[in-house]
């Protein structure tokens, strides 16, 4: 007992000593996008959930029913669509009741609204939806007047127009969200004349729907249901004039920023998990935040070019805890860093206050948007020291030292950061200043190890010894095969009629394959970090081994075998080790591209990336050279040998790939089965 007491205190004491993080509590997740990866880590979180907001007023007004879109003023204000109650709520900043709009009678009496939007002078704009109008409100209340459906021959009588979300620019000009308008945002003057839809989303089609429109006749493609572009589900203003869309049922352009013309901004860019996007809300550095209903997430953050930061919330139907959602309708920013979400299911609005960590990270991003690094460093260093796996963060840093000149400390930074342009650029300043410190130097150093090597292999020559090594018959044949190997790389049909009826021996056939190897995991390991910034832990050199060796075993097989139909002349043995003989540009030009991998900046790759290029079509040539040569066809004849073989090729991947699969299944079931037997006897 008196060992099992200590044991237990000191394990109170660890966790005493041990905390666990403040955010454990939370009931989601936050994840961090990494750049350019199409991946996500945990980290902390950017925001926490504080309050949850019913609506009531201290006079006995009723609790939110269907809350559908939310609004902030200048002020801080929040007004609230209450769509269940037939009223527009008035919140002051803390989110106490302040007062409603709810006229009993008269013409502004509303029905179902599910949109508002206030200009600078305090007018409130009601998308008042059941009664299919935009109703029109001063500061304190009072009813001014409304917008109906356009009169204008541009909109047909079966035209709909039940306004579910309102937006007006400082002209006065009002962009209307209807209900089922596919067309766009109905755009209308202040006097209400109708002027034209906007910002419509490209329609979509399967590979279904072409192939309907390529085999159907015009008769049976009428009688087919039309392909429809996806829906603005919200809109919502932005500082610099610009308009944001959500857009439902889209594969692209999910967020659209338009300009006055309508031209998406972001252009048309693709956003993961925003098929059920909801609302979109902007702060005032353009990051955006949109609401959408998903299992991953509720709220994703974007910086203001459109690329993915972090994602948090969570969908839950089963509970209510505060920071879930169960039907999110709207999302809004106030003036401290706030975002208010709407909920109609659960007739809330929750309130999220941003964390030390994100108001860090979000701040230095801001300044890193803008070009401003070094201001940005502290921020970066603060954010860091909260979460140390943070990317974002060393790329800022990185950023801070490149522009201080601190080269060296850029390019740790970078590495750290996963960021091989800003490692590029750094490394471009290190080789210069390395060039213009030791260039004639390495030159002396060349030519003195040249000059070194030359003589010591003369002297060596002449020695006894040497000689009675290099005249043993053996070596000999050693030397004459890598001469013929040497040989073929720049005279291909004379090598392989060299090769033709010789029997080369198994330690240069091997030794070639093992320098393919070789090679193969140095490109794995030792490609420079701006050709493949992939960290040194998460790098796997056995699938490029498997892809090189099978690709090279499973050509001689099919080459063989199609060439024997054909009537080929060429042996297995001399297929194999023809082929084998055709790896010699890989032998010769993959050193070169690793150290030019290393050596050279990214505006420079083209050079690296068109020595690959030849290589592999050099490859590719000496296949086609080694099918004419051994087989003794013509070269037409190799030609369509090759396009065989290549097909077979496939062939037998698919088989192997299917016996793999049926041996995996099978070894299952026997490992299960013998499992149960022991264990029930």
């Amino acid at each position: 007992m008196p060992t099992a007491r200590r044991l237990i205190g000191l394990i109170g004491i660890l966790c005493l000593l041990c905390p666990a993080p403040a955010f454990a509590s939370l009931p989601y997740w936050t994840e961090y996008f990494i750049p350019d990866q199409h991946d996500v880590w945990e980290t902390q979180p950017v925001y926490t959930p504080v309050v949850a907001m019913t609506g009531k007023g201290k006079e006995g007004q009723p609790a939110f029913s269907e809350p559908n879109d939310l609004f902030i003023s200048h002020n801080d204000q929040v007004y609230v669509a209450d769509t269940g109650n037939n009223r527009i709520v008035i919140l002051n900043p803390d989110g106490d009741f302040a007062r409603q709009i709810a006229p009993e009678e008269g013409e502004g009496r509303l029905s179902k609204p599910e949109g508002v939007f206030v200009t600078g002078d305090g007018t409130v704009y009601v998308a008042d939806t059941g009664n299919q109008r935009i109703a029109v409100f001063d500061n304190e209340g009072s009813f001014l007047k409304e917008y109906r459906k356009p009169v204008t021959e541009l909109l047909p009588d079966s035209y709909f127009f039940v306004p579910r979300k309102i937006v007006v620019d400082t002209r006065g000009t009002l962009y209307i969200v209807s209900a089922g308008s596919y067309q766009g945002i109905v755009r209308m003057n202040a006097n209400g004349d109708f002027t034209g839809f906007f910002g419509a989303n490209r329609s979509t089609i399967t590979f279904t729907q072409w192939m309907q429109r390529q085999i159907l006749s015009a008769e049976q493609l009428a009688r087919v249901t039309a392909v429809r572009p996806g829906e603005s589900s919200n809109i919502t203003p932005v500082s610099d004039g610009f308009l944001l869309t959500a857009n439902s049922g889209v594969n692209s352009g999910q967020i659209k920023k338009l300009n006055a013309g309508g031209v998406d901004m972001l252009k048309n860019r693709s956003f993961q998990n925003l098929d059920q996007l909801v609302d979109v809300a902007i702060d005032a550095n353009g990051f955006m935040y949109a609401v959408y209903r998903h299992s991953d997430g509720a709220i994703n953050i974007y910086d203001p070019q459109g690329q993915a930061l972090f994602r948090f919330g969570g969908i839950s139907t089963d509970s209510e805890r505060l920071g879930l959602f169960s039907f999110p309708t709207s999302i809004a920013l106030n003036s401290r860093q706030e975002l208010w979400v709407a909920d109609s299911k659960l007739n809330i609005v929750q309130v999220f206050e941003r964390t030390e960590f994100g108001d860090s990270v979000l701040r230095a991003m801001d300044l890193y948007d803008k070009g401003y690094y070094t201001d940005g460093q502290s921020h970066w260093e603060q954010a860091i020291a909260l979460n140390e796996m943070l990317d974002a963060g060393y790329r800022g840093l990185g950023k801070a030292a490149l522009k201080e000149g601190d080269y060296d400390e850029a390019l740790t930074y970078f590495k750290q950061g996963t960021d091989p342009e800003g490692y590029s650029d750094a490394f471009w300043e290190v080789r210069l200043d390395w060039i213009q410190k030791n260039l004639l130097q390495a030159i002396a150093i060349i030519i003195m190890i040249w000059a070194a090597s030359a003589l010591s292999l003369r002297r060596q020559a002449t020695k006894q010894w040497w000689k009675r090594i290099t005249e043993r018959p053996q070596i000999q044949t050693y030397v004459q095969e890598w001469g013929d190997f040497r040989y073929l790389l720049l005279h291909p049909y004379e090598g392989f009629y060299r090769l033709k009826e010789r029997r080369i021996s198994m330690v240069t056939l091997m030794t070639i394959m093992l320098g393919v190897i070789l090679l193969t995991i140095g490109r794995t390991y030792w490609t420079g970090f701006s050709f493949d910034p992939t960290p040194v832990e998460l790098r796997d050199p056995i699938w490029p081994i498997l892809i090189v060796l099978g690709g090279w075993l499973t050509w001689a097989v099919a080459n063989y075998l199609v060439s024997t139909v054909k009537d080929g002349e060429g042996r297995f043995r001399e297929v194999m080790q023809a082929s084998t003989f055709a790896f010699v540009p890989y032998i010769a030009f993959m050193p070169i591209y690793l150290v030019l991998t290393n050596v050279i900046v990214l505006e420079e790759r083209v050079v690296a990336d068109s020595l690959l290029t030849v290589m592999w079509m050099w490859i590719a040539m000496l296949m086609l050279v080694m099918t004419q040569v051994i087989h003794n066809f013509d070269f037409m004849e190799a030609i369509r040998n090759s396009a065989v073989t290549l097909l077979t090729i496939g062939v037998i991947w698919i088989m192997l790939t299917i016996l793999t699969a049926l041996g995996y299944n099978v070894y299952n079931f026997v490992y299960e089965f013998s499992r149960e037997v022991i264990q029930y006897g």
